[in-house]
């Protein structure tokens, strides 16, 4: 009887030791967190251009390594495109698209240059006349590329056709200081747009503004449209939209201290607040989606993930001020189960830094 409880006894401390050894090793394999690393063939480049088209990730811009545009399939080998040396390219990209598999392009310091098209056997053409403005961003929504402006100082938007005609589009909507309503007006009203985005619910453009608007609708036979402000205080409101992106329905928008959901008609405050640090409020610069987990480059804390309702620090490894904050980060993209930002002076002034920074995703 003795012999049969200490046997089961040293059974017991066998199958407790072998848990707890197995239980080890499993805490060994939790997967370790992620490290940014400076993506080398980009080099130092001035990021103006950080986009997905057709699974193809795409990254163009100013300064080092400006003469070509970097483009990836896989998010590991990068192929270099070079542009043409003339003095139309001088200076890089500063916005870019694709169509069927070909590259069209505005050249940095834009106003009055025509767009680009670099086909697929390298070849560069214009496909457009001049453009009179400094251009932000280009867009391709069913057979036409969207340019939009970049400035206070600029009034038109662009609609270009795949013939090359290329027609301008005013904007005479305006806000009621008071009431904050929009309406419109006699006159034009200055356009600056960070981010050109497809309606899901209908055949509308949305764009992104900068400064007054939050948000305008936009097509050809109407024109500029009004767009929700339900919700947004009049700080939110004149201080703009920084990027746009779809969350499954629901559309995203990036301001002034937080990302704003659309829910029905109305603008909430997406999972919270961004951190306040030292009593320095930070914005929200860009929005990346991956299979509905939304992560956000911020204008000082870096990059951050929505998590539970709170907002969860990514920044193992990236460059950091002596004081606690980050650099602007000016761009996020998902791809290929790795998160890409760029550095650049599209959205934040020089501070010495550039480049693209790569992150792997984990669960």
């Amino acid at each position: 009887m003795k012999k049969t409880a200490l046997l089961l006894i040293l059974l017991l401390i066998v199958l407790f030791e072998v848990a707890c050894e197995k239980q080890i090793t499993q805490n060994n394999e939790l997967p370790k967190e992620s490290v940014w690393e400076k993506v080398k063939e980009v080099g130092s480049l001035d990021i103006r251009a950080l986009k997905v088209m057709d699974n193809v990730l795409y990254a163009a811009g100013m300064g080092s390594n400006s003469e070509a545009i970097f483009r990836t399939f896989d998010g590991l080998k990068w192929d270099r495109i070079n542009l043409p040396d003339s003095a139309n390219f001088s200076s890089g990209v500063w916005a870019l698209t694709v169509k069927d598999g070909d590259i069209f392009v505005a050249p940095s310091y834009s106003y009055n240059k025509p767009i680009y098209k670099i086909e697929k056997n390298g070849t560069v053409v214009p496909v457009s006349p001049p453009v009179p403005i400094e251009i932000s961003d280009l867009e391709t929504i069913d057979d036409k590329i969207i340019i939009a402006p970049n400035g206070a100082s600029q009034y038109e938007l662009g609609v270009l056709d795949m013939s090359g005609r290329l027609e301008m589009f005013k904007d005479s909507l305006a806000l009621n200081p008071t009431s904050g309503e929009c309406y419109r007006r006699n006159g034009i009203s200055p356009i600056a747009v960070s981010k050109i985005l497809k309606d899901r619910f209908g055949n509308d453009i949305l764009l992104g503004r900068y400064l007054g608007q939050f948000i305008t609708r936009f097509n050809t036979s109407l024109g500029f449209q009004c767009f929700s402000f339900k919700g947004l205080s009049n700080e939110e409101r004149m201080s703009g939209v920084m990027d746009l992106a779809w969350s499954s329905d629901t559309l995203l928008a990036a301001t002034f201290s937080c990302v704003k959901m659309l829910v029905g008609n109305e603008w909430k405050v997406y999972n919270s607040y961004l951190p306040i640090k030292e009593n320095q409020i930070s914005t929200a610069s860009s929005i990346a989606v991956n299979d509905n987990r939304v992560f956000v480059a911020t204008s000082s804390d870096g990059v951050l993930e929505s998590n539970s309702g709170v907002w969860k620090e990514l920044n193992n490894g990236l460059p950091k001020y002596s004081n606690g904050f980050y650099p602007g980060v000016s761009n996020i993209v998902c791809f290929n189960g790795k998160l890409f930002i760029g550095y650049g002076t599209n959205k934040y002034p020089p501070v010495g830094l550039s480049g693209l920074y790569q992150y792997k995703i984990t669960k």
